[in-house]
């Protein structure tokens, strides 16, 4: 069974330097990188801009496909720091934080080093936090990483 780091991205100044961790443990440990996306199910993203007070545009499902669209050319051109490690790139579709356990739990030897954006107080309240959720959660080690500086 061979050590898989998994790094979920939303290409962040956050993710990105996690990225870079997960990339140097990748080549290191001589370990799989694999990177992923997750987008938002049209339907959560329907709930909460309803909840915002916001009216869907006619062309919501068609907007949706586009950003699909646009994560999945984002996802495939991301380059990986210092090269040398093999990577997969995985593109998935759901609730974020229940989507990366889900994949985390489907890779043998998993070891999850994903971006935070550090959210504090009030903020933390209203908005959550998926690095949060994914530490209370996993069944796998969970490395968290914040933007230096922040």
């Amino acid at each position: 069974m061979s050590a898989t780091i998994l790094h979920p991205t939303d290409f962040s100044e956050h993710s990105m330097c996690a990225l870079d961790l997960a990339a140097s443990l990748a080549r290191s440990q001589h370990a799989r990188l694999v990177l992923l996306h997750v987008v938002p199910d049209l339907k959560a993203v329907l709930r909460a801009e309803m909840a915002a007070g916001h009216r869907p545009s006619e062309h919501f499902e068609e907007d949706m496909g586009g950003y699909r669209h646009e994560m999945s050319a984002r996802l495939q051109a991301q380059e990986v720091p210092g090269g040398g490690v093999a990577v997969e790139r995985v593109l998935r579709e759901g609730p974020v934080a229940e989507t990366i356990l889900r994949v985390a739990e489907e890779l043998p030897g998993t070891l999850i080093v994903m971006g935070s954006h550090g959210k504090r107080g009030i903020e933390k309240v209203l908005l959550g936090s998926v690095a949060e959720s994914v530490l209370r959660r996993a069944a796998c080690p969970v490395v968290t990483v914040r933007q230096p500086g922040r």
